[in-house]
């Protein structure tokens, strides 16, 4: 016997090397002490005894045994208190308690158990393996012990790691998360914190979207037994996009471990490095190298398609003398906000992306350098109208910047090429489009010029037409075709717009967009002008003296004619000679007149309505008055530039109403929507509360005899409105 026990010993105590196992026994029976004692001392163990539970439990204070033998029915407290008591000692959570018990029943057993026993013996004891079963019984406790210790580091390690984890079934369905930790440290799935906030705020979008990205890598991952990797991204709680690595590894022959790593933070320094590579440090436009990039894409795709593209090269002219008497931190403010300008014009209708919007659809401007940028313009449409585009570009910067109580007005000069007709390769097509640039500056600046093989074409086109343009006004050719406004509700006819129109003799009806800047040129625009007051106040006079139904009538007026001309005798003249009420006539002007010299427009427009003139800012939303300023002036009505109804119901174009709106409504004036052309956009502005509507929906600018004739038609436009609203109506229930 005494060599087995030595065996015993020396297999036990290896786990023990500084001394032998400690073992207490609480028992109330003597003999049962004494024979446990001896046999287990014999076997190399140290051995403590008490008789009582109180006693047992000073044992386990002073000495914290390695492993308890406790007896069921003692006196006092039983074994089964003593046995909760002990789980209760932080030192003794593990350690190994062994019920000796004469009961034999399942109720006992279990409720050994459920106080926190790790094993029984059942009474009589078996003397001769009792050494063998607490041998056996610590070398389990050191191997949980060790288990715990291991499940602690890894716990450690993988809480360290900026790593989200998710087992997955062949079905690519999350059966489980945090896996390692659960399955390593029995703790519950879901339970362990997440590493960071993102993941935090959308862990159920987290889940979904490695579920959808998943779905494609798992059979070959369970197939070939490799490694996959994909990528997914998602919004937090912030509304900040959050990018996350995902890495797919077998895990079994059913399952997938997914490693999903938050890699937002990289993704975020590779975007700065792009940035910083192909956009301009200063107005965050694309830079040169951006640019020949698109350019050089430009011409292949033009080449697959046998298409065309306009490059429109655009230099400010005399920039340079803002930089040499104001600095170049006031040269700089001004280039980010003529770069902000340009993007605004830019319209979608023109096919002319934005920036924010891509920067790679159908056009992109850049700033190449210094005072330089360019633009391109794809689409054939928009290439065949090409003057139009580079017009606009040329009214959208004539309104004045104003930077630290300074106002600037910055002008363009705009060469343009047309591939492949002026180059098919980028150095060509640049170089083009730079000397036309230059020819623009030598015709006076402020304008735009094509190559030279087409320079003279149009300028011995545009000559005439300046000719003919003054011919004209003495021949009087011009006339007027008036664009009703429909109030909400009614839809009755409450206003016309006078617009100008002239049907040439020999070329036939000629766009405004080519009338309006050769007027503007060379001054024509005044005595225009004051054409166009007189033939709206003749026009209403002619339809009251047939007895029709009148209504007040709009007049443009020009930012020359507003500043150079007496527009308050021009008026009062007119009113006069046909005997019209003052507020059957409201003039419209542009933000950019209200803005270039506040308190002399002040004047100007209240002398204006003290005549009883009605007034309103025309294009609203498109240059930059503020509320402040709008309090300054007498207006009556702000009309919502089209540009932004026809965007309807693109996110900005509906926020940009909302504010309008809510700015003329604050203010007390009438809203009117110009451009209106769907349903959709006239049912958008009732709902927001719009005023009047102007557009193609309700109607074309008419001439004079048509729009005679409709304003006694009260009821056409009710009819137009219910028909579409009953036809909307009726479109949603078949969709349901």
């Amino acid at each position: 016997m005494g060599n087995d026990f030595t065996g015993i010993f020396e297999s036990i105590t290896g786990s023990f090397p500084d001394r032998p196992p400690l073992v207490l026994i609480v028992d109330d029976e003597a003999t049962i002490r004494l024979m446990t004692r001896r046999f287990l001392e014999h076997a190399g163990f140290i051995v403590l005894d008490a008789d009582n539970a109180e006693e047992g439990k000073r044992h386990v204070e002073r000495s914290h045994p390695d492993i308890i033998l406790l007896d069921v029915d003692m006196p006092g407290m039983n074994g089964f208190q003593l046995t909760a008591w002990i789980r209760q000692q932080p030192k003794m959570r593990y350690t190994p308690i062994v019920m000796i018990t004469g009961r034999e029943d399942s109720e006992s057993v279990n409720a050994a158990y459920d106080v926190g026993a790790t094993d029984f013996i059942v009474k009589p004891i078996s003397w001769s393996v009792l050494a063998y079963r607490v041998r056996y019984i610590l070398r389990s406790a050191q191997t949980q012990l060790a288990l715990r210790e291991s499940h602690s580091r890894v716990k450690a390690i993988v809480e360290a790691l900026p790593d989200r984890l998710f087992l997955l079934n062949q079905n690519s369905e999350v059966i489980g998360d945090n896996v390692a930790l659960s399955t390593y440290t029995g703790v519950p799935a879901g339970t362990v914190s997440l590493q960071t906030e993102a993941w935090d705020a959308a862990d159920h979008v987290l889940r979904q979207e490695v579920e959808t990205a998943c779905r494609q890598h798992i059979k070959a991952v369970l197939k070939n037994d490799t490694p996959e990797e994909t990528a997914i991204s998602l919004l937090d709680k912030f509304g900040k996009r959050q990018h996350f690595e995902v890495r797919l590894v077998r895990q079994s022959d059913r399952n997938v471990l997914a490693v999903v790593r938050d890699v937002t933070e990289q993704r975020e320094a590779t975007d700065r490095i792009h940035q910083l590579a192909y956009y301009d440090a200063l107005t965050g436009l694309p830079n040169r190298q951006f640019f020949s990039s698109e350019l050089g894409q430009c011409m292949e795709q033009a080449r697959t398609t046998q298409s065309r593209f306009a490059l429109l090269y655009i230099d400010l002219d005399h920039f340079k003398r803002i930089n040499d008497t104001l600095g170049h931190g006031t040269g700089d403010e001004l280039l980010k906000m003529v770069a902000l300008r340009l993007e605004r014009c830019l319209r979608a209708e023109d096919t002319l992306s934005r920036v924010d919007r891509g920067l790679a659809r159908n056009g992109n401007i850049a700033r190449l350098g210094g005072d330089e940028f360019t633009l391109l313009v794809r689409d054939e449409k928009a290439v065949d109208n090409i003057e139009h585009v580079a017009t606009r570009i040329i009214e959208a910067l004539k309104t004045p910047f104003e930077f630290t109580g300074h106002e600037f007005v910055v002008t363009p000069s705009i060469g343009i090429a047309i591939y492949p007709n002026d180059g098919e390769d980028e150095e060509t097509l640049l170089k083009t489009a730079d000397v036309a640039m230059y020819q623009a500056k030598q015709a006076g600046r402020s304008g735009f010029s094509f190559c030279t093989e087409t320079t003279s074409v149009r300028s011995l086109e545009r000559l005439d037409l300046e000719i003919d343009l003054r011919r004209a006004l003495e021949q009087n050719q011009f006339e007027l075709h008036y664009q009703p406004k429909v109030r909400v509700g009614d839809w009755r006819i409450t206003g016309a717009e006078a617009l100008l129109r002239w049907k040439h003799p020999e070329r036939g009806w000629i766009s405004p967009a080519r009338i309006i800047p050769i007027a503007e040129d060379t001054g024509l625009i005044v005595p225009i002008g004051r054409w166009i007051i007189q033939e709206a106040c003749r026009q209403m006079a002619e339809w009251s003296a047939s007895g029709r139904r009148s209504v007040p009538v709009s007049v443009n007026l020009s930012s020359q004619q507003f500043w150079q001309d007496d527009v308050a005798s021009v008026v009062e003249a007119a009113l006069g000679t046909y005997d019209i009420a003052a507020d059957r006539l409201e003039l419209e002007l542009t933000e950019g007149v209200l803005m270039q010299n506040v308190q002399q427009t002040r004047d100007a427009l209240q002398t204006l309505k003290q005549i009883g003139i009605a007034l309103a800012i025309d294009d609203f939303g498109t240059g930059y008055s503020s509320l402040a300023y709008l309090r300054q002036f007498p207006i009556d009505s702000l009309k919502i530039d089209r540009s932004f109804v026809c965007d309807i119901p693109d996110e900005d174009a509906v926020a940009i109403c909302n504010a309008i709106i809510s700015m003329a409504s604050s203010l007390k004036l009438k809203t009117v929507a110009e451009g209106v052309e769907s349903y959709s956009q006239l049912e958008y502005l009732m709902r927001r509360n719009c005023d009047e509507i102007q557009g193609y929906y309700f109607s074309k600018p008419l001439p004079a005899k048509e729009l005679g004739e409709l304003l006694n038609d009260t009821g056409r436009f009710v009819e137009v409105v219910n028909s579409d609203h009953a036809a909307m109506v009726a479109a949603k229930a078949s969709a349901i």
